[in-house]
């Protein structure tokens, strides 16, 4: 693949009718629960992978989707030994068929990895160790980390500005402690700094 296109949840994805230029990439990645049904000509019918958290698993759509599974990164709350014993549910409770397209399940490295890249900012005023970064951001991680040959897009990243683009009334809630400004700050970063593009 050369070009792919990690298309995010966000309300701005109804602005513009993107479906063909999205199902043109070579990959598309979607997060969690995204729907496309009724929404095809914003965000297209292609999909080549799905990133989603460990309890928004669909199993009907691991039989067909290509899939990243991660996990919310609170602190030490997932340690190396919860983690193993999520992927071992998870593994023993799926058929050899969703076994296959079940291509990453992050660790706890790669959990610690993304909480430190928020001093890619600099001066950060927040506690790392109190944080949960989004789905969206840690999808976006795993993408520069898992395709970084790839030239990489990202679309429908409003960071939660807006709702989900099926479920307007889906929005930001404290308690989930996602630290969206600087989500949003190392986004623009990234694309300043040529990682990223924005489709």
């Amino acid at each position: 693949m050369k070009r792919i296109v990690l298309v995010g949840n966000g309300c701005g994805v109804l602005e513009k009718e993107r479906g063909n230029e999205i199902d043109a990439f070579d990959g598309v990645i979607r997060l969690g629960t995204y729907k496309i049904e009724g929404f095809e000509k914003y965000v297209g019918k292609k999909t080549d992978f799905c990133i989603t958290a460990h309890w928004k698993l669909d199993m009907d759509r691991l039989k067909t989707t290509k899939t990243f599974i991660t996990f919310p990164v609170f602190n030490s709350y997932y340690d190396e030994v919860t983690i193993d014993r999520i992927r071992g549910e998870i593994v023993s409770s799926i058929t050899d068929e969703q076994r296959l397209n079940i291509i990453y399940f992050m660790t706890r490295a790669d959990a610690d990895s993304i909480v430190t890249s928020y001093k890619e900012l600099g001066n950060v005023r927040i506690d790392l160790n109190g944080i949960n970064p989004s789905l969206g951001y840690r999808a976006l991680r795993i993408v520069l980390n898992h395709f970084s040959d790839c030239e990489i897009y990202t679309y429908g990243f409003d960071f939660f500005k807006t709702g989900w683009y099926w479920k307007e009334s889906h929005n930001r809630n404290i308690k989930n402690r996602h630290p969206y400004s600087y989500e949003r700050a190392i986004h623009s970063l990234l694309i300043k700094s040529g990682r990223i593009k924005e489709l």
